[in-house]
């Protein structure tokens, strides 16, 4: 799954790249060009990164409430 996530996302910054270069995306601003190119980019590496974090780091039960106490006041905050 972690490898389709990882093929998929390049494939996509493949796309949006040779979309956005090779010109039949008329983009009127630099930074959504940019934006369209970075994003594919920092996506491919955060989720790399996390992969070989959690490859040599084993899972522990605090891990778990660690989570926990981090998306329970994200969740309250984003539903209001």
């Amino acid at each position: 799954m972690a490898l389709a996530v990882i093929v998929g996302m390049t494939f996509v910054l493949y796309h949006t790249t040779h979309a956005v270069f090779l010109g039949y995306i008329d983009l009127s601003t630099s930074s959504a060009a940019v934006a369209l190119v970075v994003g594919p980019i920092s996506s491919i590496t955060l989720v790399v990164l996390a992969f070989i974090v959690a490859a040599f780091r084993r899972f522990e039960e605090k891990d778990n409430d660690r989570m926990m106490s981090v998306i329970q006041p994200a969740s309250r905050y984003i539903s209001g």
